[in-house]
């Protein structure tokens, strides 16, 4: 079944066994494009090898000859995401949800994308908090949900979603979903807003304790 291939993709790609995780992951991927650790992975898989360019050309070059299904535009959506380009990813991202709008990830995506602009906070909210419906585990559902009540003045809420991000996001036993040190920043963040100043500082230094071990863990390109 499509989530026990993405299990075995993700203890490949726990082990650096790359070539193999992408091949395990691209297959849970192509018969289930709703599960969002999968376009997860795969995004991960191709920024750890530096790869995120030459994917986006590929599949830039399969949409311009009108070749690219919907799950291959949603993952040029999250590739175009994870390399910062903020205008490709929200255009992609809207001609998914166009064409198919129970994809959780595209959601999630769009939303935390509002939310950085600031322009439409409500449907950003009704984005995010679709998706976090659809995957109530999701950690990084959760931290977008808090991200867009955060932009909205919501403080106490969005806390509530930034500690369940921590929370789900540190019992996970996977590579994919390890302890994310942005979700501790958010926290971090919604506390200080609230005036727990004390807490918010220890939030704060953990999310720079996990980055650092990240930044030392990190393959070098090359």
């Amino acid at each position: 079944s499509p989530p026990l291939v993405l299990l075995r993709a993700q203890i490949l790609a726990a082990n650096g066994d790359w070539a193999r995780a992408e091949e395990e992951a691209r297959r849970a991927y192509a018969t289930s494009p709703e599960l969002p650790d999968a376009i997860e992975l795969l995004t991960r898989i191709y920024r750890t090898q530096h790869r995120l360019d030459e994917m986006i050309a590929s599949l830039e070059e399969a949409e311009k000859a009108g070749a690219l299904p919907v799950p291959g535009l949603q993952l040029l959506a999250s590739l175009h995401d994870a390399a910062g380009h903020r205008a490709a990813a929200k255009d992609r991202y809207e001609k998914v949800l166009a064409a198919r709008g129970d994809l959780p990830a595209a959601k999630a995506g769009l939303a935390r994308l509002l939310a950085d602009e600031g322009n439409d906070l409500e449907r950003a909210l009704a984005l995010a908090t679709e998706a976090l419906q659809a995957e109530p585990e999701q950690a990084a559902f959760a931290d977008t949900l808090g991200t867009v009540k955060f932009r909205k003045g919501l403080f106490e809420p969005a806390l509530q979603h930034f500690q369940f991000a921590v929370e789900v996001s540190g019992r996970a036993t996977h590579d994919l979903q390890d302890e994310q040190p942005l979700y501790h920043h958010h926290r971090g963040q919604a506390l200080e807003a609230l005036g727990r100043k004390q807490e918010a500082a220890a939030a704060f230094a953990r999310a720079r304790e996990l980055e650092a071990a990240k930044s030392s863990a990190a393959p070098k390109p090359g």
